[in-house]
């Protein structure tokens, strides 16, 4: 049996911790999303990064599903990361997610994170065709989640799928993104967001 010492924000920089949640990437609520991501990086191969989904979330069984913009350099295991899409991961953003999350009382089995670019190419800037491309595939993980009730948009880039998702039977909320950007650009916007997500538990 694995042990699975407690979760903490930014616990992802310790390698142990690493090796835990890729022994993990084999249960059963993971196996389908695991072969949804092997495909889809042999489909773009290896000049991009597309992390696993966190093992420690809900997996399959999620029934909230919070879309992002875009994974950044933690997680990418090619160079200094985890290989996770994690809110454990050791940056600012992931660590307001974990906070925010936790804040509203929200299990993070009920949940799994998810990028509108699903992947990390090496930079921050947001290409509208790779946007595109990632809304596009919205759908292969939409239909891996049968539980799923809500659809949380969060951030400028995320929200361009909305007309996208809208068509779908799922609710779909919005929030501002937990960036330290948005808290430095806009720091009311970036404090609603727990009260945002809040919605989905009503």
């Amino acid at each position: 049996m694995i042990s699975i010492p407690p979760t903490t924000p930014k616990s992802l920089k310790d390698p142990s911790n690493i090796q835990i949640r890729n022994a993990l990437l084999s249960s059963s609520h993971m196996q389908p999303l695991n072969r949804y991501v092997k495909k889809l990086r042999e489909t773009l191969g290896p000049t991009v990064f597309i992390p696993d989904f966190d093992p420690l979330d809900g997996g399959i069984d999620a029934e909230f599903i919070f879309l992002l913009e875009k994974p950044g350099p933690k997680t990418d295991k090619r160079n200094i990361g985890s290989g996770f899409i994690s809110r454990d991961n050791n940056d600012e953003t992931a660590k307001n997610i974990f906070n925010f999350m936790n804040a509203i009382g929200l299990d993070r089995n009920r949940t799994i994170l998810w990028n509108t670019i699903p992947y990390w190419d090496g930079g921050r800037r947001f290409k509208a065709d790779d946007v595109k491309y990632g809304i596009q595939l919205l759908d292969g993980i939409f239909a891996l989640l049968p539980k799923k009730k809500a659809v949380i948009l969060v951030g400028n880039q995320a929200q361009k799928a909305e007309k996208l998702i809208k068509h779908k039977n799922i609710k779909i909320f919005k929030s501002a993104h937990p960036s330290p950007i948005t808290r430095a650009c806009n720091r009311s916007r970036w404090e609603s967001i727990p009260n945002e997500w809040s919605k989905i538990l009503s």
